[in-house]
């Protein structure tokens, strides 16, 4: 009861922390992105490749979760299914991100590339957590509500926090 009561407090306390941060933050960044035409144009291409992305992994999953493969048996159905949405938003993100149709135009992009990284950190910390201490398996299936749910953000917005470094270091478009 103790670790929950810890759980929670950690939970409440970072989300006072992401409300003073979008509060704040709301003063300096433009809350409204804008887009030039080409922008949406890719937008919607990556939308649509996010789209078949979803449904092509929750086919694969339908398969996968049969008693042929059993995926069912070591990974729970919330899990896999937020598993193909964090894909397809890695999709959609990475997609924009090469195309520089990520951020809009004039827009801050610093200040939400710390906000990536930094959901991304505190998920991925609370997941390895979870799998170090062993409570994110329970009679040997992984769980969405013991922990798997932060592994699988921290790794996706882990994920979109690198291709936005990658797209810096290039040089093409810097993240200021």
């Amino acid at each position: 009861m103790p670790e929950k009561i810890s759980v929670i407090l950690v939970g409440m306390m970072i989300l006072v922390a992401f409300l003073v941060f979008m509060f704040i933050g709301k003063s300096k960044m433009n809350r409204m992105q804008h887009f030039d035409e080409m922008q949406l144009l890719i937008r919607a291409k990556a939308y649509r490749n996010a789209f078949y992305t979803v449904i092509s992994g929750l086919v694969v999953l339908m398969f996968l979760s049969t008693d042929l493969f059993g995926l069912d048996k070591l990974v729970d159905a919330p899990t896999q299914m937020c598993t193909v949405l964090m894909v397809g938003i890695m999709v959609f993100a990475i997609y924009c991100i090469e195309k520089d149709a990520f951020f809009g135009i004039d827009y801050d992009k610093k200040g939400y590339a710390y906000m990536i990284f930094g959901i991304g950190a505190l998920n991925l910390v609370m997941g390895i957590w979870r799998v170090i201490d062993g409570t994110i398996w329970e009679n040997g299936v992984i769980k969405f509500t013991h922990g798997a749910s932060n592994l699988i953000m921290g790794i996706g917005f882990f994920v979109v926090f690198v291709a936005l470094i990658l797209k810096k270091s290039r040089g093409e478009n810097e993240v200021e």
